[in-house]
């Protein structure tokens, strides 16, 4: 399965993403990742590593029975291969 999504969408969400990550904004020491789906953000965390923050999000997919196949992931930071 493919998800499409525009550009103007993806930075949208982008955006909303950076809007939400209020610990960022007090401290600038966090990294934030977010579950979406092409309309909106489903689940977002903040946290010390992006490793972390990824984790969190696919932990919480799962544990809630969450398909992910059609859902996209952004995360601040570079994503390396390992993750």
């Amino acid at each position: 399965m493919h998800v499409t999504v525009s550009g103007r969408r993806l930075l949208d969400l982008a955006r909303t993403m950076a809007a939400r990550a209020h610990t960022f904004r007090q401290t600038g020491g966090v990294h934030s990742a977010a579950l979406c789906d092409t309309d909106r953000i489903i689940f977002q965390v903040e946290d010390v590593g992006r490793h972390n923050a990824v984790d969190k999000v696919i932990g919480w997919a799962k544990l809630n029975g969450l398909v992910l196949q059609d859902k996209i992931l952004l995360s601040t930071g570079r994503i390396s291969a390992d993750i």
